[in-house]
């Protein structure tokens, strides 16, 4: 029973778990001397930032640094900002979790309480908490092809998208951005933030070359009377992603995310506050993958042996589409009960997002927190914090049944303005860099076994007489007689491999 087999390694990607965890936050705020009294707060917001993480058997463990950013009105009115910084490390943890996985992870902030206990100090009570989305490419081994022993086999040629390489890292950028004679001095940082987008991608022997650009802008106060001036500035990116499995000829994919940005000011050398020190941390998230035709064998028997046919399942994922697109999204918020003289400053928060089919296309679905500060009629500091939902649809090359999206999509950018009594338009600028597949749940024989010779192989005639009927496929009649289709094509002159009427058929035996 001499027989070889041909077997073909693909890499499939595989969705781990999605594991979290909650920390509780509690600090004390104490004001330095050179900031003004509490008079009211405005707002008091907790800003987690991923540092670093580590991978073990059963557990992700992530170095965070939390900011605490507290906005209020000192004695005079006048809108004022203090932040200090919390570390500490936690662990999510969950049993399917091994070395050789990667992890996404996202930092929410539950909710925050904020309150003075005197005009210097604040006590803050925040929950924090940790998600873990975790993947990994594994390698499967499948059974494209068996010869001899008489063994038939069906195939199923699918167009599928081999993983090739899985890689996760966490970097850094960081410059010093003077600023401008012509612009007013900082008194004191009010917010920030980061977008990072990767703009080309080289591969070399294991490792992708990436370039993009980092945008920050940072909101600071000026003056003693609050009033506020933005600072933007661009820093290149320029990183190398090692990622084992990773060749020259595959089709590559890196979407970039802020984990953090850290602001600070500092005296020039003229002794003025002209100078922002700025460190942003950004994830990286790639994936490559190869196209290859894969022989998938859905059935088989042998002219001469009983056969015992192993059968699994996998998800094949085909390549559809790739996707770099930016794009707006626009929110009216009507009745917002103030009439809003002047917007400080505004920013988008706490984005989540689901990818789904509809229609042929890629449905975006998700939301982000937008926090608008303002000015209201009657001088008054005030703030706005609503949940924004978002929809974005794009045309996918071809048809499918299911969809998996690898990549991401980030905020890269907001404004706000008041364009009416009680009404403020939003402005959300995104970034979608992620590469689209179809994905279907293929049934194949992954393992065959021959036995004993087979009784109907003994049992036959030479040839035999056969009434078949109209649609009836010419490999189920040639299994059910032990001999092969080109046998029956051959004998009884057929073009088809479904009949396309009944008729009387010559079965004669495999040579």
């Amino acid at each position: 029973m001499d027989y070889k087999k041909e077997i073909k390694n693909i890499g499939l990607f595989e969705r781990v778990c999605e594991a979290s965890a909650d920390h509780a936050l509690d600090a004390e705020l104490n004001l330095p001397d050179y900031c003004p009294a509490i008079q009211r707060i405005i707002k008091c917001s907790i800003i987690p930032n991923v540092i670093s993480s580590r991978i073990q058997s059963g557990k992700i463990t992530a170095e965070i640094n939390a900011v605490i950013r507290l906005v209020y009105a000192d004695e005079s009115g006048n809108i004022a900002s203090f932040e200090q910084s919390d570390s500490f490390e936690k662990s999510v943890e969950h049993s399917s979790i091994t070395q050789d996985c990667i992890s996404d992870i996202r930092i929410k902030t539950d909710y925050v309480n904020c309150r003075a206990t005197s005009p210097r100090k604040a006590d803050i009570r925040s929950m924090i908490r940790i998600i873990c989305s975790v993947s990994k490419k594994r390698s499967e081994d499948i059974l494209v092809d068996v010869n001899g022993c008489g063994i038939q086999t069906m195939k199923d040629s699918v167009q599928a998208a081999s993983v090739t390489a899985l890689n996760q890292k966490i970097f850094s950028v960081s410059e010093i951005k003077e600023i401008s004679d012509d612009k007013p001095v900082v008194v004191s940082i009010l917010n920030s933030q980061a977008n990072a987008v990767c703009s080309e991608i080289k591969v070399i022997n294991n490792k992708a070359l990436i370039k993009g650009e980092c945008n920050v802008k940072v909101y600071y106060i000026y003056n003693e009377k609050g009033d506020v001036e933005c600072a933007e500035h661009n820093m290149p990116i320029s990183q190398i992603i090692e990622a084992e499995g990773l060749a020259e000829d595959n089709n590559v994919n890196v979407s970039l995310s802020v984990y953090f940005c850290e602001v600070y000011s500092k005296v020039n050398s003229n002794g003025e506050m002209r100078q922002l020190d700025i460190n942003v941390g950004i994830g990286s998230y790639l994936v490559s993958f190869e196209e290859n035709p894969v022989s998938f064998i859905t059935d088989a028997y042998s002219t001469s042996y009983d056969l015992v046919n192993t059968t699994k399942s996998i998800e094949v994922m085909s390549f559809n589409k790739k996707i770099d697109n930016s794009f707006t999204n626009k929110t009216v918020l009507e009745s917002i009960g103030v009439s809003v003289e002047r917007i400080i400053c505004s920013s988008c928060s706490d984005m989540s997002y689901t990818y789904a089919l509809k229609d042929s296309n890629c449905q975006i679905s998700g939301s982000y927190e937008i926090t608008v500060l303002y000015v209201d009629s009657e001088k008054q500091i005030g703030i706005i914090k609503k949940p924004i939902t978002f929809d974005y649809s794009v045309a996918l090359n071809m048809p499918a049944e299911s969809i998996r999206c690898l990549g991401g999509v980030s905020l890269i950018g907001c404004s706000c303005a008041a364009t009416g009594e009680s009404r403020l338009e939003i402005k959300a600028e995104m970034f979608a860099s992620f590469c689209v597949f179809n994905c279907r749940i293929k049934k194949y024989i992954s393992a065959i076994e021959t036995g004993e010779i087979s009784s109907n192989k003994n049992d036959k005639s030479s040839l035999t007489i056969y009434f078949a009927d109209k649609g009836e496929a010419v490999w189920n009649i040639a299994r059910k007689y032990c001999t092969t289709v080109e046998a029956i094509t051959e004998e009884n002159e057929l073009n088809e491999r479904i009949l396309d009427s009944s008729r009387m058929l010559l079965i004669p035996l495999a040579e």
